[in-house]
């Protein structure tokens, strides 16, 4: 596979013109975790009032998506009329009630029907961290809005209910056992593009990086995606396809490696995890470490001898061991056989 980036192209906008690049669609390759089945019933609260339906995902479901995004949740709507309310995606607490609300999106919705509500800021996934997806509504007395499957419920994961008391409970605890249909969907990103957002002046222009990224991906598939650019014109949004194909070995010979060298990390600044990429001409042992702006060792990624590669990448998660560090100016540096490389990297959680 492959992971690159490459001059899109230049853009000449109008005196002023805000632009920005969005890729959207199929950028994502989108899993589903959950564990409730088909719905089965559904619960409201007596008097009517709001109340939240939340499952908690833990290590053990998302370790296979470490890095990846929360990008959505997707819950079923069991009431044949209108009800608005917030989806919300907090932070680890522990096994009875969750951490800090890290981001929640308003949502509405009429009639029996699953829905999907997208997160406008996606949450990067810690996979040794918990993280629950809860879905807040309001209701009248009579209504019975959240769905739920016909059990057995997952103990601490499935049925976690926030009623007006202020209190996290289990819905089994309360003589239900069921699971809330309440799924998380999570996805892989493998397209961005550098910068998303800005103005440029009159008769000047902007190129644009977009990155492309083939970890985790099928191998011999075709993605497709498409950026859009959205400006204060009549034409606003300007659809641009994308397309790409990941291919295997076999292809042809290993590419000749013309030099040695150090590139710039992506993303920089980073808050979660950046990847670190070097060339190596020719057998040499390697030493790839991390220091702080005191000049002090805080992570060593590669140690060992190498032989000549065209694109090695390695992800850093900002951590020393398995402390996170402080935010603030890191250097990566790079030795061979015969040179030494030096760049910056800016940690902003």
């Amino acid at each position: 596979g492959i992971q690159t980036d490459v001059l899109f192209g230049t853009l000449q906008l109008a005196p002023n013109q805000e632009k920005g690049f969005t890729p959207f669609s199929s950028r994502f390759d989108e899993e589903i975790i959950h564990y409730d089945g088909e719905p089965y019933t559904a619960i409201g609260l007596t008097a009517g009032g709001t109340y939240e339906g939340a499952i908690r995902l833990t290590p053990d479901e998302l370790g296979p998506y470490d890095e990846w995004e929360l990008i959505s949740a997707l819950f079923y709507h069991a009431e044949s009329g209108t009800h608005s309310g917030q989806v919300k995606i907090y932070g680890s607490g522990n096994s009875s009630e969750p951490g800090a609300l890290i981001t929640s999106e308003p949502y509405s919705v009429t009639g029996q029907t699953w829905l999907r509500t997208d997160l406008t800021t996606p949450v990067t996934i810690d996979a040794t961290q918990d993280l629950w997806t809860s879905v807040e509504v309001t209701h009248d007395a009579g209504e019975y809005p959240l769905g739920a499957d016909a059990g057995p419920e997952v103990q601490g994961k499935g049925d976690f209910l926030y009623c007006p008391m202020g209190i996290w409970n289990e819905l089994y605890l309360i003589g239900f056992d069921y699971n809330w249909n309440v799924r998380a969907i999570v996805a892989q990103q493998w397209l961005s593009v550098t910068p998303e957002s800005g103005t440029v002046p009159a008769g000047q222009s902007l190129d644009i990086i977009v990155h492309f990224d083939t970890h985790g991906l099928t191998p011999d598939s075709t993605y497709t995606t498409s950026i859009l650019i959205h400006n204060n014109s009549a034409e606003s949004p300007v659809n641009v396809p994308v397309t790409m194909h990941i291919v295997t070995g076999g292809v042809g010979d290993i590419p000749t490696v013309l030099s040695t060298k150090l590139n710039s990390n992506f993303p920089n600044p980073f808050s979660h995890s950046t990847t670190i990429s070097f060339s190596l001409k020719e057998k040499s042992p390697v030493n790839l470490s991390v220091y702080n702006i005191k000049g002090q060792l805080v992570a060593t990624l590669v140690d060992e001898e190498m032989n000549p590669v065209p694109d090695y990448k390695i992800i850093w998660d900002g951590k020393s061991g398995n402390k996170k560090l402080a935010n603030g100016i890191y250097f990566y540096k790079l030795e061979t056989k015969n040179k030494t490389f030096i760049k910056r990297m800016l940690l902003m959680r």
